[in-house]
């Protein structure tokens, strides 16, 4: 549901409003009744008692607005009729207006105003809760200032130019608003809170955005300007003058209707004797309920361009377009801010077929807005470190293809371009549209690249180009981004390889364009040697990182071109993703062709936003062990099948393809995919772009840190070529615990230099949010301090990060603080022995024990708490960190011994007893023969195979225990609600293991 406050300010008191908005609403159904398809009917217009406001007057209408409706509303519900119900209760200054349509039950619209004389500054006037303020959005119409259609503007109602006769008024200044309130005019705010909601999958934000903003705002912008310029005719009536008025438009808007009614009667019926002349065959009678002579003569738009159309009047498209370019000059020195400061920056081109001539379709609402919009929202939501880093551009192309794509929208109206057959049509009758339509693309991306370049102030962008296309411009990419996609002159495909074809014997006669082809010089052609001559490919001035592939129909053009080793030949790209439902007509699978075998393994099933925000966890990589990947484009898996609700099966196969292709642009799954997939080429965790700083250089620039300068000035030749040893265990703490954190510092081998008396600064980044600073404490004489979060400072559930920085030198110490709920299972590794499978005193690089990193992320997958423990010294663990952040194991709290122990079982067995004592339930435990005494009392049972077996077993299911934490979760809230963007932040599989100490 989409939520607008409009606030709609106007130099009058309530009480004249009063009698404006009524002439108004009585005079415009009147004016703009002109019959069927666009006509207003008043059923009722009666008196109520003891309703909504008290007493009122209670009105029922039927707006006929099928002429207003856009043509991809109406392939999704392709009904003859569009009525819209109004039921409005006006108990003046109280209103309440709802809308309704009888064909669609999911779609409502509600509006209440309230009517005040000011000008507009109440924030809640609706008495709304802080939830729905946080949703809200307010929009004020400055009626004056506010622009209008070129075709509904008129000179005698622009109210900068307008003069009353009667009262006086006007014209009215830019500043109008300042100066009534300055001056003491008459001023007031029409409050409207309007509620939009359409629940149909796949179409809701398109529909929502539409009706608000076209539907609802233009519309009342330009009726309170009718309303201004029409006061010298409603100035003087009163209430029985108006209800005179209202009886009089319902008689002739009942005859207008009527007239109309009529006139449709009789055009159907000579519709019907069209259809029984002309049809040679009484098999298709029941034709002209899906067809109608008017889409026979072309005349009626067909719905080719549906997916991108608004129905937007010439001047209004204009004037978003001017304005977006305004908006895109007034952010380039933020852009060129946000990519000077950080390394990792995203560009998404978005590659969106406009196979339609059409004048102004570049300035018409197109899905890449509705996609760039789900972009936007999901950085906002969860990725707020990557803002002002990510842009989104459209590269329009596919007008090449214009010609074909009419014959296909002839062929299959109801389809239009969204057809399988498009992709084998488009390379090879139309194979000379295709390169067009190639070079096209290849044009307008270089230019937008080189405009995002000098919006940034960069010779070269320095990050990832992810490129996305639909079912139409996603067979234009792999022309471009194929290696050994060819053409030669006579417009066929050429490939390094010569087919001996079986039809080289035949000859079958075409007839195109009143000119014979012949198949045997089709298949010569296509069986040559490229020794003619070619024309030339074009090419990007980038390197695409990535292409994402949206309902393409890419795999029957891979077998046509398939030979028996299935070799398509390197793409210009690092990976290709194929998304699709399976219910898209133009879903192709495209792993099969590529590799015969992989028609096996089905296809990936993509996590569902709404309940993992953050990914699953489960890897997408190929097995490199059992599949060929030199075939294959990229590492990991190409198809992803998307979720699609099952009762969509039961659409008509006319609306299916239509609403599904719309429904890309507008999946939070497949935006959130593309995010994480920015994060894993780059090798960031989903909890860097949230809380921590992406990279250690931005870190740097982030924390305003003090002045490098020791409070003892011999302490700079104390610690002089000596390596800093920091340490601190992490720590773990029950909601509603003490949270106490404590660290020691020193320098050199041994703590050879104890760092006394010296000021530490601490900062802390909490669960989604951002860096603070708690403060600055001075070390006590063995270098250590000790702080602790208390009353409103006790930090919530989830993962927070602690970096503790040493003002002489600026070296650093990160520990991590975990605030838990009661009993939250968890998983212990005890390092020697059961990581490593070599023995090293000093724990400088061991041997990682085969399989351990595996057995690890997968408890990390099921959503467990890692927690590695020692029995080696605490300074030991710099070296001990960069080893296991050296060979990639997941994150994990890690604790060590205070000190050298005899006894190190012994301290193993204290560690996990604390961890029982604070709350946590141990649910599995890793240790070596050694430790087995320490698990024995557990129930543990022993490895005998080691993790190859064992990591085979718990991937079977054989273990009981290896169960998915999805009934319980790690972290929840006090009141039991799972929090899922946070226990998927340290579940997540990419979230690997970091040092923890170092120097800025």
């Amino acid at each position: 549901m989409l939520v607008k406050e409009y606030r709609i300010i106007l130099p009058m008191t309530v009480e004249e409003y009063k009698i404006a908005q009524l002439y108004m609403i009585q005079k415009k159904s009147r004016n703009e009744s002109k019959g069927a398809g666009a006509g207003v009917e008043i059923i009722e217009n009666k008196p109520y008692n003891n309703g909504y406001g008290g007493n009122g007057q209670y009105t029922y209408k039927i707006y006929h607005v099928e002429s207003k409706i856009p043509s991809w509303i109406r392939a999704i519900l392709p009904i003859p009729k569009f009525p819209a119900i109004e039921e409005a209760w006006n108990a003046y200054p109280y209103t309440k207006t709802k809308y309704t349509c009888p064909f669609v039950d999911k779609l409502s619209i509600e509006v209440e105003t309230q009517f005040h004389n000011d000008a507009g500054m109440q924030d809640n006037v609706f008495n709304l809760s802080k939830e729905d303020l946080k949703n809200r959005i307010v929009d004020v119409i400055d009626f004056v200032n506010d622009t209008v259609n070129a075709h509904d503007y008129l000179v005698e109602e622009d109210p900068t130019i307008y003069k009353s006769q009667k009262t006086g008024r006007g014209p009215l200044s830019k500043t109008w608003i300042k100066d009534s309130i300055q001056n003491g005019l008459p001023i007031m705010c029409a409050y409207k809170l309007c509620k939009v909601e359409f629940k149909y999958w796949g179409m809701q934000t398109r529909v929502e955005k539409w009706i608000h903003d076209l539907a609802l705002r233009n519309t009342m912008n330009l009726a309170h300007r009718q309303a201004w310029a029409w006061q010298d005719e409603w100035v003087g009536l009163t209430m029985e003058d108006i209800r005179r008025l209202e009886e009089e438009t319902k008689v002739h808007l009942c005859k207008v209707m009527c007239d109309a009614n009529k006139e449709d009667e009789k055009k159907q019926k000579d519709e019907n004797t069209y259809w029984e002349t002309t049809s040679t065959s009484d098999v298709f009678y029941d034709c002209p309920d899906h067809f109608s002579i008017h889409s026979i003569e072309g005349q009626k738009q067909n719905l080719v361009r549906w997916n991108s159309e608004l129905m937007v009047a010439e001047d209004e498209q204009s004037r978003s377009y001017n304005n977006s370019n305004e908006s895109t000059s007034h952010q380039s020195d933020s852009f060129k801010n946000s990519f000077s400061e950080y390394d990792s920056n995203l560009l998404i081109l978005i590659f969106h077929s406009t196979p339609v001539n059409d004048a102004f379709t570049e300035l018409k609402a197109s899905d890449s807005d509705t996609f760039k919009s789900v972009i936007d929202h999901l950085i906002l939501q969860h990725y707020p470190k990557l803002k002002k880093k990510v842009i989104v551009k459209q590269v329009k192309c596919g007008g090449p293809l214009t010609p074909l794509m009419k014959k296909i929208s002839r062929l299959s109206p109801h389809f239009g371009s969204f057809h399988p057959s498009t992709a084998l049509l488009m390379v090879s009758y139309g194979l000379e549209c295709y390169y067009e339509a190639m070079k096209e693309a290849v044009s307008y991306a270089n230019s937008i690249y080189k405009e995002v370049l000098n919006e940034i102030g960069e010779t070269s962008f320095n990050g990832d180009i992810f490129v996305v296309g639909d079912c139409i411009t996603g067979i234009i990419l792999y022309g471009i981004l194929a290696e050994e996609f060819k053409f030669n002159r006579q417009d066929s495909i050429c490939t390094n390889k010569t087919h001996n074809s079986k039809y080289s014997g035949q000859k079958i006669s075409f007839r195109s364009n009143n000119l014979d082809i012949d198949q045997e010089s089709l298949f010569s052609t296509w069986e040559s040697d490229c020794s003619s001559e070619l024309m030339i490919k074009p090419e990007f001035d980038f390197h695409i990182h990535s292409a994402f592939l949206l309902g393409c129909p890419l795999g029957l053009i891979l077998m046509q071109k398939s030979d028996e080793d299935n070799y398509m030949g390197k793409l210009n790209c690092n990976q290709l993703y194929n998304l699709y439902y399976p219910l898209d007509p133009c879903a192709v699978r495209i792993e099969p062709v590529l590799n015969s075998q992989l028609s096996l393994l089905p296809p990936v099933n993509l996590p569902r936003y709404q309940k993992f925000p953050f990914g699953d966890g489960k890897h997408i990589e190929f097995d490199t062990t059992t599949v060929e990947c030199s075939l294959l484009w990229g590492d990991y898996r190409i198809d992803h099948q998307l979720y699609c609700p099952l009762e969509m099966s039961s659409l008509p196969s006319s609306s299916l393809p239509n609403i599904l292709q719309a429904s890309y642009w507008e999946s939070k799954d497949i935006g959130a995919f593309i995010l994480r997939q920015f994060a894993i080429s780059n090798d960031i965790p989903l909890t860097a772009m949230r809380n921590n700083i992406i990279h250690q250089s931005t870190t740097t620039t982030s924390l305003k840190l003090p002045k490098q300068q020791w409070t003892r000035k011999r302490t700079k030749f104390k610690v002089a070529n000596l390596i800093a040893n920091h340490r601190g265990n992490d720590v773990v703490c029950i909601e509603g615990k003490d949270q106490c954190v404590s660290a020691k510092f020193s320098y050199g081998p041994m703590d050879l230099v104890i760092l006394s008396r010296e000021m530490i600064s601490i900062y802390y980044c909490t669960e989604g949010g951002e860096w603070s600073h708690y403060g600055n404490l001075l070390t006590d004489n063995h270098g250590k301090i000790m702080f602790s979060f208390n009353g409103s400072e006790k930090l919530p559930i989830g993962r927070h990060q602690i970096k503790m920085i040493v003002i002489g030198d600026y070296t650093y110490l990160d520990l991590y603080l975990i605030v838990a709920r009661n009993g939250s299972p968890c998983v212990i590794f005890s390092i020697d022995g059961s990581l490593t499978s070599s023995v090293s005193v000093t724990g400088r690089d061991p041997r990682v024990r085969p399989g351990a990193v595996d057995v690890v992320r997968y408890w990390q997958r099921l959503n467990y708490l890692i927690i590695y423990i020692t029995a080696r010294p605490d300074m030991q663990q710099r070296v001990v960190s960069s080893w296991m952040s050296k060979h990639n194991f997941p994150h994990g709290l890690i604790f060590f011994n205070h000190s050298i122990s005899t006894d190190p079982l012994r301290q193993k067995s204290l560690q996990i007893l604390n961890l029982i004592d604070i709350g946590l339930t141990v649910h599995a435990a890793y240790g070596s023969g050694k430790d087995v005494a320490v698990y024995g009392n557990a129930g543990c049972n022993n490895i005998e195979n080691g993790y190859h077996e064992h990591l085979k077993d718990l991937e079977m299911e054989r273990i009981n225990i290896a169960k998915p934490l999805f009934e319980k979760r790690v972290l929840e809230d006090h009141e039991g609600v799972v929090l899922e963007s946070i226990t998927r932040d340290f579940t997540h599989t990419y979230s690997t293991f970091s040092r923890r100490s170092g120097k800025f």
